[in-house]
């Protein structure tokens, strides 16, 4: 996947910056001012640079933030954006999001599904990897709807996917809590630093297939 490059960030005026984290340095997506129209999307990854002893948790959590910024900008497109550009950040947000669940299920759903400790809550009796296998099925199958809706050009078709890509956003963030609330903590109270630091390892590999 390609990053954007950041060494030229400072011929790119404030207001046409998309930030992926709020960090200074963050890769950002130019865009056009008025039309925001938004340049080679295709580019664009939500994955951040490696940083030493990155535990997967640390980068998920890094992932989301990232596509947090993407709903935001898309949430906040003003009116006079082109439907292209709409369509074209849309699809950018349901193409990250199936990239980082398929990276996700290779290498995070393994232990979680092995090991009765970390997918059952002893508290409540739930069982916490049937429900996140439910909240990744229900995101792959917005993405479809965004994907289907967009290979459309119909003015119909175009408020409908809008819509969905708004859904999907509902979606993907409800995912995201649930991890971040459920999983996360589970892993990072079970699992050693070292094994936490692999996953992170396997979790990039597994996102450049």
């Amino acid at each position: 996947m390609f990053r954007f490059p950041t060494t030229h960030l400072a011929a790119i005026p404030q207001a046409h910056r998309i930030y992926l984290s709020s960090h200074p340095t963050a890769v950002c997506i130019p865009i056009r001012a008025v039309t925001t129209e938004i340049i080679h999307p295709e580019r664009i990854t939500i994955t951040p640079p490696a940083t030493p002893n990155e535990t997967i948790t640390s980068l998920l959590r890094e992932e989301h933030n990232r596509l947090e910024a993407l709903y935001k900008t898309y949430r906040t497109l003003p009116p006079q954006t082109v439907s292209q550009d709409r369509r074209d950040l849309g699809l950018l947000i349901a193409r990250e999001a199936n990239i980082h669940d398929e990276a996700e299920e290779e290498v995070v759903f393994r232990p979680i599904c092995d090991d009765k400790k970390l997918r059952r809550d002893e508290a409540s009796g739930r069982d916490l990897y049937e429900e996140w296998v439910e909240e990744h099925f229900m995101v792959k199958q917005w993405c479809r709807n965004v994907e289907n809706a967009a290979d459309v050009v119909d003015d119909e078709v175009e408020k409908g996917l809008d819509q969905q890509v708004l859904d999907l956003i509902h979606y993907l963030r409800k995912s995201s809590k649930f991890e971040e609330d459920a999983i996360f903590p589970r892993l990072e109270s079970t699992l050693s630093k070292d094994q936490l630091i692999k996953m992170a390892q396997e979790f990039r590999e597994a996102k450049k297939k």
